[in-house]
C-alpha cells in the first residue's frame, strides 16, 4: 500500500495531462478525489515495503512517525493546491498543469517515503523535472522559459552532492539504503553528509542557492505556492530531518548545517524585507525559514524542524494564493500598487491569519514552532539563538510590509476573484489558525507523539527577548509599508549584496583587464622596445668600429647588414606584436565570455566562488572514495 503514496498522484497526473482538455470541476473533482486517498493512506502507518529490481539495489520505502506527518501534509496541502489551480490558473494548459502538479506530488511522496538513496534519487530527479515544466508552464513567455532553466541548472548544480552521497555509502558499505550509513565512519561518512547538506541546501534555497527560488516566481502562483511549501523547497529540509540521525557524527557537519541555516535566515530576511514583488518577497521569507529549520538539524533536533515545517506548509501556501488573487485583481505583483483590503476583505482576514504565522508572534502556531527552534539553537550556542531571534525579527518585519502593502485599504472596486480559490485559501488559514493549539499542552502533547517529536525548552529570557524583537519587528515592517522602498537590482542575497563593491561580471572583468595589460602585453612592448633599440645599436658599432667615423654607412656589406637587420627587427616587432595582440584578444573574448556566462547564472553574489570550492570538493570526494 506505501506504494500508492507515490504512484497513484503519478498515474492519475499522467492521465490527466494525456487528456488535453477538461472541465475546471472535473479537474479539482478527480485530483481532490486522489489527495484526500494518499491523506488516508498516509494516516493509516501503511507497512515498509521494498521491490528488488536489481540485486544490490533494491528500492525501499518506510514510513517513519514524522515521515508520516510530512506526507500528510503534503496531501492536505496539494489538495488545496490543486482546487485553487484548478479555478485560478488560465484555462489554456491547465490538464498539463494539474498533471503536472500531480506528478510532482507523487515524487514528493517517494522523496519522503523513501528509505535508501536510489528511491531517494528517483523521486528527487522527477521532482526537479517537474519543477523546470511547471515553472516554464506559460512556455511561449521567453522570461519564464529562461527561468525555468535557471531554476533546473542551479538546483542540478547542488544534486550532485547527493549522488557523491550514494557513491560514499556504497563505497563504504556495499549498500545504498540509509540504514547503511550507520557503518560509515571517517573520510566516506564526512563526503555523505556534506553532499546530503549541499544537494538540501540547493533544493531548499540556502546560500549560494538563493536566487533560483526568486527566478521561480516566474511560474504559475500555484506552483509557486506548492514548491515553496510541501514540495520542492520543503524536501531539502526533510532529507536533513530525515538522516540527520546517521549523519551527525562527521565531523563538521552540525557546524555546517547550522552556519549554513542561520546566514541564509539572515541574509534571505533583509532580501525579502525590500521587495517591491508579492511573490518574490514571499520566495526571500521561504529561504529564510528553510533556514531556521537547517539550524534546528544542525543544532541536534530534528524534531522541532518536522514541527516548523509542517506549520510553515499551513501559512505559506495560503499567502502565495493571496497573492495570486492580489495579482488577479490589480493586474501584477507589485506592492505598491495592490492594496486590496476593500477590494477583498475575506481574502484579507484569510491572508492576515497566515502572516501572523510568517511574523512569529504568539499565539500563532508559526511562533510556536519558531521559539522552539531558538531554545534548540540555544542549547548549542547562545550565540545561535541570539542569531536565530534577529532572523524572527526580520520574519516579523517582511510579514507586516507584505500585508500591509497587499491589503491595506485602498481604492475600492467590484472585481470578483474565484469562490473555490478563495475556498481554498480558507482551508489552509484554518489549519494555520488551528496550529495556535500548539501552545496548549494537552492539545500538543499526543501531536508530538503521533509525529515522533520530542519537545525541547529553553530559558524563559530566550522567550522574552525573541517575542520583543518579533513585535519591534512588526513595527519595523509597518513603518516600512508607509514609505516606498527602492528596487533592488539583484534578486537572491539583495540587501546583502550591496556589501560588495560590484558584481562578479564586474570584478572578473576587472581582473581580466589587468591581465591583459600587464601580462599578456608584457612580451609585446619588450619586443617593440628591443626591436627599437637593435638597429641604433648596430649603426653606433658600424661607425665606430668598422668605418672609424661617426657617420653612417649606406653602402657595401656593412650597409647591407644594417638594412637587413632592420627589416629583421621591424618584421619581428611586428610579429611580436601580432603574436601578443592575437593572445590579449583571445584572453579578453574568453574573459568576456566567461564573464557572461557568470552574469546569466549569478545575480552580483558569491556563487562563482561557492562553484568554485563545489568542484574542489566534487574532486576530493572523488579521490576519497575512488582512491582507495
Amino acid at each position: 500500500m506505501i506504494w500508492t503514496l507515490a504512484l497513484l498522484p503519478a498515474a492519475t497526473g499522467l492521465m490527466i495531462w494525456t487528456l488535453g482538455s477538461a472541465s475546471r470541476v472535473a479537474l479539482a473533482v478527480l485530483g481532490g478525489a486522489v489527495m484526500v486517498g494518499i491523506a488516508v493512506l498516509s494516516a493509516l502507518e501503511p507497512a515498509p515495503a521494498s521491490f528488488v529490481w536489481a540485486p544490490d539495489f533494491p528500492l525501499l520505502l518506510d514510513l517513519t512517525d514524522t515521515a508520516r506527518a510530512v506526507a500528510l501534509t503534503v496531501s492536505v496541502i496539494g489538495l488545496a493546491v490543486l482546487i485553487f489551480a484548478a479555478f485560478h490558473e488560465a484555462q489554456t494548459g491547465l490538464a498539463r498543469l494539474m498533471g503536472l502538479l500531480l506528478i510532482f506530488i507523487g515524487a514528493m511522496q517517494l522523496v519522503v517515503s523513501a528509505a535508501d538513496f536510489v528511491s531517494l534519487l528517483i523521486g528527487w530527479e522527477v521532482m526537479g523535472a517537474c519543477s523546470w515544466a511547471l515553472i516554464g508552464h506559460r512556455w511561449r513567455e521567453a522570461q519564464a522559459a529562461r527561468s525555468a532553466g535557471f531554476a533546473f541548472v542551479t538546483t542540478r548544480l547542488g544534486d550532485l552532492g547527493l549522488f557523491l552521497a550514494a557513491f560514499a555509502c556504497y563505497a563504504g558499505t556495499g549498500g545504498l539504503a540509509f540504514a547503511d550509513l550507520a557503518d560509515l565512519d571517517g573520510g566516506l561518512l564526512a563526503v555523505a553528509a556534506f553532499g546530503v547538506l549541499i544537494a538540501a541546501a540547493a533544493k531548499a534555497g540556502q546560500v549560494p542557492f538563493t536566487a533560483w527560488l526568486f527566478r521561480a516566481m516566474d511560474g504559475p502562483t500555484s506552483v509557486s505556492a506548492l514548491l515553496h511549501s510541501s514540495t520542492m523547497v520543503a524536501a531539502g529540509a526533510y532529507l536533513l530531518i530525515r538522516l540527520q540521525p546517521a549523519l551527525v557524527e562527521a565531523p563538521g557537519f552540525s557546524t555546517g548545517a547550522v552556519m549554513i541555516g542561520l546566514f541564509s535566515a539572515l541574509a534571505a530576511g533583509a532580501a525579502a524585507l525590500v521587495q517591491t514583488h508579492a511573490k518574490k518577497l514571499l520566495a526571500g521569507s521561504s529561504s529564510a525559514q528553510l533556514g531556521l529549520m537547517i539550524a534546528a538539524v544542525g543544532a541536534g533536533y530534528p524534531g522541532v524542524a518536522a514541527v516548523h515545517l509542517i506549520v510553515h506548509g499551513a501559512f505559506k501556501a495560503p499567502l502565495f494564493f493571496a497573492a495570486g488573487l492580489a495579482k488577479e485583481v490589480r493586474g501584477g505583483f507589485d506592492l505598491e500598487s495592490l492594496r486590496l483590503g476593500r477590494v477583498l476583505p475575506l481574502v484579507a482576514v484569510l491572508a492576515g491569519v497566515a502572516a501572523l504565522g510568517l511574523a512569529g508572534l504568539p499565539p500563532a502556531g508559526g511562533a510556536w514552532s519558531k521559539e522552539k527552534i531558538v531554545a534548540a539553537l540555544g542549547h548549542a550556542s547562545t550565540g545561535y539563538a541570539l542569531a536565530a531571534m534577529l532572523a524572527g525579527a526580520l520574519s516579523a518585519a517582511y510579514a507586516a510590509r507584505w500585508w500591509m502593502l497587499a491589503f491595506a485599504p485602498g481604492e475600492a472596486t467590484r472585481d470578483r476573484v474565484s469562490r473555490a480559490a478563495v475556498a481554498a485559501l480558507g482551508l489552509l488559514a484554518s489549519l494555520s489558525l488551528a496550529a495556535t493549539a500548539l501552545w496548549i499542552g494537552p492539545l500538543r502533547s499526543p501531536v508530538l507523539r503521533w509525529a515522533g517529536v520530542d519537545p525541547v525548552s529553553g530559558p524563559l529570557w530566550e522567550l522574552a527577548l525573541s517575542v520583543t524583537l518579533v513585535i519591534a519587528g512588526l513595527a519595523v515592517g509597518v513603518a516600512l509599508a508607509r514609505r516606498p522602498v527602492a528596487a533592488l537590482q539583484h534578486d537572491g542575497l539583495g540587501a546583502a549584496s550591496f556589501a560588495f563593491a560590484g558584481d562578479a561580471a564586474d570584478r572578473t572583468a576587472r581582473v581580466a583587464a589587468w591581465i591583459d595589460d600587464r601580462i599578456l602585453d608584457a612580451p609585446r612592448r619588450a619586443v617593440v622596445a628591443a626591436a627599437d633599440r637593435l638597429p641604433r645599436l648596430i649603426e653606433t658599432v658600424e661607425a665606430v668600429l668598422v668605418d672609424g667615423s661617426g657617420e653612417r654607412s649606406r653602402t657595401g656589406a656593412v650597409g647591407w647588414s644594417t638594412t637587413a637587420v632592420r627589416g629583421l627587427s621591424s618584421f619581428g616587432a611586428r610579429a611580436g606584436e601580432a603574436a601578443a595582440n592575437l593572445a590579449a584578444a583571445a584572453s579578453a573574448r574568453l574573459s568576456g565570455r566567461g564573464a557572461q556566462g557568470a552574469s546569466r547564472l549569478q545575480t552580483g553574489m558569491t556563487h562563482d566562488y561557492f562553484i568554485l570550492l563545489a568542484a574542489v570538493a566534487f574532486l576530493g570526494a572523488a579521490l576519497l572514495i575512488f582512491g582507495g
